[in-house]
């Protein structure tokens, strides 16, 4: 150690010495010192988790929701329109009951495609949805053979 070091280190000691405190007492200082510090940890760790569920919340509503949405509107088309189409092609429903169960599938096609447009996508998602509306519809009277539709 230099001579300023040493002087600075003794001066110290020599001022702990002197504070008249028990050992009690810096015991006491000690640990409340230290639980402020933990008590700084755990905030900024909190803090820490806010931004991380904060950055979850948004992966979750821009790219998990939208997969439920695109499902439902893809059972729509397969499963409602197509089956509906089916049986009016068999005569099994009149293509009155058909259309309105066409309809009743577009219409949740329509709110979940419109809910699936709102959220934030990236330059080829906004790409990809542009094409498949007139495109869809057209296939789908195309399918049918029906002029109403």
């Amino acid at each position: 150690m230099s001579e300023a070091e040493d002087i600075v280190y003794n001066t110290s000691i020599v001022a702990l010495r002197r504070s008249g405190m028990t050992i009690k007492q810096k015991l006491l200082v000690l640990s409340a010192g230290l639980l402020v510090l933990m008590a700084l940890m755990g905030t900024l760790a909190l803090q820490g988790l806010e931004k991380t569920n904060a950055a979850f919340a948004t992966t979750y509503h821009d790219r998990v929701m939208p997969l439920s949405q695109l499902k439902i509107v893809a059972d729509q088309y397969a499963v409602d329109i197509v089956d509906t189409t089916h049986k009016a092609n068999h005569q099994t429903i009149s293509p009155d009951e058909a259309l309105k169960h066409i309809g009743a599938a577009q219409a949740k096609i329509q709110q979940q495609w419109q809910s699936y447009s709102a959220t934030e996508m990236t330059g080829d998602e906004t790409e990809l949805v542009k094409k498949p509306s007139a495109r869809c519809r057209r296939r789908i009277v195309k399918s049918i053979g029906w002029s109403r539709f």
